[in-house]
């Protein structure tokens, strides 16, 4: 008698094993929610509306009557869904109290009955009962849900939703934008911290330095711990060790943004953030919902720099000749089976403008907003702490001065930092695109600080090696992006 061969539902499998890595209770959101990043997200909002012709990309026969905005923010997007739908009640669901109280507005208070704002983390439950929305939204919060817990807050969604009801999804990846560097055959490679105690013999030369320095300096003589590969020696006491300037060396002009990117990434694995979530979320949404569709991704090309002295003015932003990377129908929707992956560019597809600047300030501001988290890693990753080479005829107090001369790891990271923003803000200003288009000369008095930075790049930096970078950077499918953006459309299966 033949055996049955064994069958396993990995996803079912997957389902009942998961465990959530954050304590009950904590928020994993690295961002402060700012002024910028909010007004971006009624952009973003307006923008889709304009696409779809609609609040939403599912076409209702008839409005929803009961609606939930998960991650509402500042409720924008609940009061217009109370405004066109005037029969429906919504509720905004944030973990952040920034909703206006409409009762205090005169031109809203008509909506303040059938619109209710509630508080909670969405990754804890929710506090409303089964079958009780017809519609559930759930837009931009990619960068506060954990990867292995989607599928819970999927769940939750599912629960409260009415047999029948429809759920929308849109989110994006998470990505740092940053063009890609100039090569530099010579860059040193980050080095990892080296175990050495050394200690002096002169009082005078005593020395105090943080929790994530190479050196232990005490008073006796130099000598090495036993960690170390290098002999025990002796020295005499070594001069004094000059103090490091009190104002910083000024930021040298670069587009190499290689140690924020890696923050970057640090910070969405330490919070265990899906990178790449536009490739997760088909799987956990059709482990809860039935026919999932969707549409290819919109892929926001990276704007490029302004045109250096050396080359050919190109039309910048203004022309809005770039494309975003995607369907030339970008919300219409299909079954996700048919578009896990996105449809490959095309140049001579006439697809939506890509707005690309704006786009690209959105993920600006959202970058911005992480800046302290980023800074954590950063200071985590000991990224900025090079050490100074080390050779068998280095001398001590060489080694010390090198030490005390060197930048700290915050000015490292503040010059990076502002080498990202200059160069940032250089992609998305207007001027060169306003002086290559009508011929415009430069305007005159003081420049502004991303403008003496692209003049210092074209300046310092090899014109062929940026040439070459950005060439190489918008051919074909290297394009750099600043924006992935999806959409999904879900029902909860009837009863």
């Amino acid at each position: 008698m033949t055996s049955k061969p064994v069958e396993k539902d990995v996803q079912a499998v997957l389902m009942k094993t998961r465990k959530c890595r954050r304590p009950i209770g904590t928020l994993t959101y690295p961002a402060k929610y700012s002024k910028a990043m909010q007004d971006y997200d009624h952009w973003d909002h307006l923008l889709r509306a304009s696409h779809c012709r609609s609040l939403t990309m599912h076409q209702f026969d008839k409005p929803p009557s009961t609606v939930l905005d998960l991650g509402c923010g500042t409720g924008y997007w609940a009061m217009e869904a109370a405004k066109q739908w005037p029969g429906c009640t919504v509720v905004g669901y944030d973990v952040l109290h920034i909703q206006p109280d409409l009762r205090r507005f005169p031109d809203h208070c008509g909506l303040a009955g059938r619109i209710s704002w509630e508080w909670g983390n969405l990754l804890d439950g929710l506090p409303f009962p089964p079958d009780t929305f017809d519609f559930v939204r759930i837009a931009g919060i990619g960068l506060g849900v954990p990867e292995d817990e989607w599928q819970l807050v999927l769940e939750e969604a599912g629960r409260v939703m009415k047999p029948g009801a429809v759920i929308e999804v849109i989110e994006e990846d998470l990505i740092f934008p940053c063009g890609v560097p100039p090569e530099q055959p010579n860059r040193k490679p980050v080095l990892a911290p080296i175990d050495v105690e050394l200690t002096l013999d002169s009082p005078s030369i005593a020395m105090s330095m943080s929790n994530k320095s190479y050196f232990n300096v005490s008073n006796s003589t130099v000598s090495a711990s036993p960690k170390s590969r290098f002999s025990s020696y002796s020295s005499q006491p070594c001069p004094p060790i000059p103090s490091r300037p009190s104002t910083p060396d000024p930021i040298i002009a670069s587009q190499d943004h290689s140690r924020l990117k890696m923050a970057w990434d640090a910070m969405l694995s330490h919070n265990f953030l899906a990178t790449n979530l536009l490739s997760v979320l088909p799987f956990y949404l059709s482990a809860t919902f039935v026919n999932v569709q969707t549409h290819p991704a919109i892929r926001i090309p990276l704007p490029p720099n302004s045109p250096t002295a050396k080359s050919s003015p190109t039309a910048g932003p203004l022309s809005n000749n770039a494309r975003s990377r995607g369907s030339a129908s970008p919300f219409g929707l299909m079954p996700a089976s048919n578009c896990w992956s996105a449809v490959a560019f095309d140049p001579s597809q006439q697809g939506i403008p890509s707005w690309s600047s704006m786009h690209l300030g959105k993920a600006m501001e959202t970058v911005r907003a992480c800046k302290d988290s980023l800074w954590l890693e950063y200071e985590k990753l000991g990224l900025g702490e090079d050490m100074p080479p080390v050779t068998r005829t280095t001398r001590a107090e060489d080694v010390l001065h090198a030490l005390a001369s060197k930048p700290s790891s915050r000015e490292t990271f503040d010059s990076d930092w502002t080498n990202w923003e200059r160069d940032m803000t250089d992609r998305l200003g207007m001027r060169s695109a306003l002086m290559s288009t009508f011929g415009w000369p430069e305007p005159p008095g003081e420049k502004p600080d991303w403008r003496i930075w692209r003049t210092a790049i074209d300046k310092n930096a090899s014109s062929t090696s940026l040439e070459s970078s950005a060439a190489s950077a918008s051919s074909d499918d290297d394009v750099e992006i600043c924006r992935a953006i999806k959409g999904f459309v879900c029902w909860k299966a009837p009863s």
